[in-house]
């Protein structure tokens, strides 16, 4: 079981069994730190191969003062943020009956109810990973600290990428608008990922069931050179070989996780601002201050221990449309793509014939 597997099932775990948030960052370090399940210690390793209930619970989720920037508090839009986009949603979501409060009344796009098991297992997947961490020691705030500064200058340099299949481009080029799956016909990808997806959105950013779909967030990544990076072509793989390069200006109503979002039901952090100071985000901030210590201040994100087995997921919200489109990758030898289009639009594009 690779160290990005273990750390998937011990914060689910963490979450069942409810493990108390120092016991869970301790924990979530030592994973990081080994190199399989041998390395870790037995009380570790007992714990995931025979779950327990541990004690106490952990504490009532609470919001944590300088978690974020306070200016967020409760914002619509703003930003160039579709006016939907509420930034205290997700705050409120992890307060008592919070999360019913907010998955209450929704629906699918053709109007049906949500299945009642997806609407419970999403709420797993976030309620113990956005626990704060309360109380946290000088080591910790520092790799807190490291992690924002290395995850803003990341950003800050490279630009967001997002990809798709070639069969698509056409209604790309045709609608001149990157359709999701709420544009096209959500049963593509199935219903419980159509649940989740609704439900994130709602919680995550406070977006209803009857959101205009081409203002919806489109998913994509932020990568080291603005590349496919990672090692097993897993984007290009999952989403499609074209790769769009968006503008600059995009990042104004961009919000990221590290990591797929739907995952952990991670909160999103807009793209400037500061990690939360939660569970789900403390192996990465260990991560990064430990490798920019040992490595002359280098950036984490931009290497090789971060690339094999994550990466930047970026939310573009107000949807892509061409206008927005920097440059465009085709990651196919040369000739096995028709490039016409894109000329005769003026797009600007690249063929990366040299494999992931």
């Amino acid at each position: 079981m690779t160290v990005a597997e273990l750390s998937r099932k011990a914060a689910r775990l963490f979450n069942q069994y409810k493990v108390p948030s120092d016991t869970g960052f301790d924990w979530a370090v030592e994973i990081d730190s080994a190199k399989s399940d041998k390395d870790l210690s037995p009380e570790l390793q007992q714990f995931l191969a025979e779950p327990y209930l541990m004690t106490p619970a952990p504490k009532l989720l609470k919001h944590l003062a300088g978690e974020h920037d306070q200016s967020t508090h409760g914002r619509k839009g703003g930003a160039g943020f579709p006016s939907a986009f509420d930034a205290g949603s997700y705050d409120r979501a992890t307060k008592s009956g919070g999360y019913d409060k907010a998955v209450s009344g929704l629906t699918r796009p053709d109007g049906s109810p949500l299945d009642p098991f997806n609407v419970g297992s999403a709420a797993s997947r976030f309620r113990y990973l956005s626990t704060p961490l309360d109380g946290m020691g000088d080591a910790v705030a520092k790799s807190f600290d490291s992690l924002d500064e290395q995850a803003n200058d990341f950003i800050k340099r490279q630009p967001v990428s997002v990809f798709m299949p070639e069969e698509s481009v056409d209604d790309l080029l045709d609608s001149g608008t990157y359709l999701t799956v709420f544009n096209l016909d959500p049963s593509l990808k199935g219903e419980d990922y159509l649940d989740h997806r609704t439900i994130y959105e709602k919680v995550a950013f406070g977006y209803d069931s009857d959101l205009d779909p081409y203002t919806r967030p489109v998913s994509g990544a932020v990568l080291p050179s603005g590349k496919v990076a990672v090692d097993d072509g897993y984007l290009t793989n999952q989403y499609g070989q074209v790769q769009l390069i968006l503008k600059d200006d995009v990042k104004s109503r961009t919000t990221y996780t590290t990591g797929d979002s739907l995952d952990f039901f991670a909160k999103p952090t807009q793209m400037g601002g500061k990690f939360p100071r939660t569970v789900i985000h403390g192996n990465t901030a260990s991560s990064a201050y430990r490798y920019a210590n040992n490595n002359d201040g280098k950036n984490y994100f931009d290497s090789k221990d971060w690339t094999r087995s994550s990466y930047v997921e970026a939310q573009v919200h107000g949807g892509v449309k061409l206008s927005d489109i920097s440059k465009v990758i085709l990651h196919y030898p040369e000739g096995n793509f028709d490039t016409g289009r894109l000329e005769e639009l003026g797009i600007p594009f690249e063929i990366n014939d040299g494999g992931m």
